[in-house]
């Protein structure tokens, strides 16, 4: 209902749903909540995309890459590579592509050695130059950092949970054109902030099954994005219409003591 309300509200271009649409694969019902989930988000009318949870867990993984690819509305393209896949973005006027989306699966200990590998296999084969956003699940160990650097704004609930991921995958994704990521995970963070030239950005937790929402209501995060002149912007959206960006050097902080 959440993201139904928010849809109605602004009329998005393009839905990105950053992973955890079900939880794990209790009493042995991954599969059916798989399929609910992705008849819900298809209801919506509007192209969206997927990138997997540490929480999406399946029995047979091969059918849940076919179903987020056959969906009417669905831009998913993983199947084939694990999860990783790139969406194009084209001028209206001309087009011809301006901008690309790389979308990652984290899997559960962050971005690796596999999904690195991936990443440069594209470079090689899909040089650009294209301005690039990359969605995954959990974040980079860059977003602890550029907090604690207090260069970033926004809400901090929760040290952030990179998880395995040791760095490594930043200056990558910057030598691509990345201007900035944008991942899920951590429930009570959102916030954003520039390290080494990469906007590094905390999506708005939505589900209200999951924990946080006493802390950071339950929302959506609306990212406008110019991909001629190279930059992008954002507010967090709640359901009940209410908009937010924090203020320059705005930062709160509300990890338990």
């Amino acid at each position: 209902e959440t993201v139904r309300n928010l849809v109605r509200r602004v009329h998005p271009n393009l839905l990105m749903v950053t992973g955890d649409l079900w939880p794990e694969n209790r009493d042995r019902m991954a599969q059916p909540r798989m399929r609910y989930a992705i008849r819900e988000i298809d209801a919506l009318g509007v192209p969206w995309a997927y990138t997997w949870g540490n929480h999406d867990q399946l029995t047979n993984f091969k059918e849940g890459h076919d179903h987020f690819t056959k969906a009417k509305n669905s831009l998913y393209r993983g199947a084939d590579s694990d999860g990783n896949y790139v969406i194009n973005l084209l001028s209206w006027w001309q087009g011809r592509r301006v901008g690309q989306i790389i979308c990652l699966n984290t899997h559960r200990e962050g971005v690796q050695k596999e999904q690195q590998e991936w990443l440069r296999n594209l470079a090689k084969t899909d040089p650009g130059p294209v301005m690039r956003l990359a969605f995954f699940h959990i974040p980079l160990k860059q977003y602890n950092d550029v907090w604690d650097s207090g260069e970033a704004i926004g809400i901090i609930g929760e040290n952030p949970a990179s998880e395995k991921e040791d760095g490594s995958t930043l200056p990558l994704l910057k030598s691509m054109g990345v201007k900035a990521c944008f991942c899920g995970h951590d429930h009570t963070n959102d916030y954003s902030g520039e390290f080494d030239g990469v906007d590094l950005v905390y999506g708005r937790a939505t589900g209200a099954g999951g924990y946080g929402g006493s802390v950071v209501p339950k929302g959506g995060k609306l990212i406008t994005v110019n991909c001629i002149k190279e930059w992008q912007t954002w507010i967090s959206l709640t359901a009940d219409g209410q908009r937010w960006r924090p203020k320059p050097g705005e930062r709160t902080d509300k990890r338990r003591k």
